[in-house]
């Protein structure tokens, strides 16, 4: 399940198990120290250890794929679990009762009887790392070329451009509202604006949706990689704390348009050169 590598499985709660029906009832026990393990995540800001569904067709030899049947439902404790759109696991922690004098849960899961796919099914003890150390994961990633994401900003309807004259492109996160920190985007992704990856990371610790916030697409976390261009502008030393826009050329170079109020600043054609120039040698792992 290489997809999910960023979850450290703990146990298998419920090891693989190929249903022969689509309606699947599993009562599940846990020992006091997987209660109390799972407890105190809710408490203490220490890493978070979660129970998770997972559904996944698995053929031969290859490996397996993380999907959903159709119409999928999953309940435990006859309450009803949020089951993502972007066939991620499902967190059914929040559902559990996890008292030792009711250590046995009910886990409900059922799909639509039209759905011929062969499916497996698990429930893992995962444990998840802090929103801190999975951007350390994105910031030692993949990053995606400045020249790529360039391509796309001459493309991207939504930055459509007047002749001979810049665009202005903010730098505050959709999600944070805040300037991005670690500029980032889904892999599938085209267009031009991008976001901070910490607060999308927390957004999702929350609603678990893994939608890019700009096109709606899925962008889970291994899709996720930093955006070069956006990375130079932000890291260029260029910006003073209330420059939350830059201007961007057709060619690429940039400029903050609090530099265009002032007199003795580097000249624009100095400023605007320093944008797409040498850029993989400041940021390495380009893809």
């Amino acid at each position: 399940m290489s997809s999910f590598a960023y979850f450290e499985i703990i146990a298998h709660l419920i090891p693989p198990i190929r249903p022969t029906m689509e309606h699947v009832l599993i009562c599940l026990n846990l020992t006091a120290e997987k209660m109390d393990a799972i407890n105190e995540s809710y408490i203490s800001d220490a890493d978070g250890y979660g129970v998770q569904v997972r559904l996944y067709i698995w053929e031969g030899s290859t490996a397996p794929t993380n999907t959903f049947p159709d119409n999928l439902v999953v309940q435990v404790n006859a309450q009803p679990c949020v089951v993502p759109e972007t066939q991620q696991p499902i967190d059914i922690t929040a559902n559990l009762i996890l008292e030792q004098s009711h250590n046995s849960n009910k886990i409900s899961v059922k799909w639509s009887s039209g759905d011929s796919r062969i499916f497996f099914m698990s429930v893992l003890l995962v444990k998840k790392p802090s929103v801190n150390q999975m951007v350390d994961l994105i910031r030692n990633g993949r990053i995606m070329a400045a020249e790529s994401v360039q391509k796309m900003f001459l493309l991207d309807d939504a930055v459509r451009m007047t002749p001979h004259m810049p665009t202005m492109i903010s730098l505050k996160c959709p999600v944070g509202k805040k300037k991005i920190q670690l500029p980032c985007r889904g892999l599938n992704c085209s267009h031009f604006l991008c976001f901070d990856a910490g607060a999308y990371l927390e957004m999702n610790e929350r609603l678990n949706t893994w939608e890019c916030p700009v096109c709606h697409k899925g962008a889970p976390f291994e899709d996720l990689v930093i955006d070069g261009y956006f990375y130079h502008i932000l890291n260029s030393g260029l910006l003073g704390n209330g420059d939350f826009e830059v201007l961007v050329y057709k060619d690429g170079s940039w400029c903050a348009p609090s530099s265009l109020l002032h007199k003795n600043v580097l000249p624009i054609t100095y400023i605007t050169t320093t944008s797409l120039t040498n850029i993989e040698d400041d940021i390495p792992h380009s893809i």
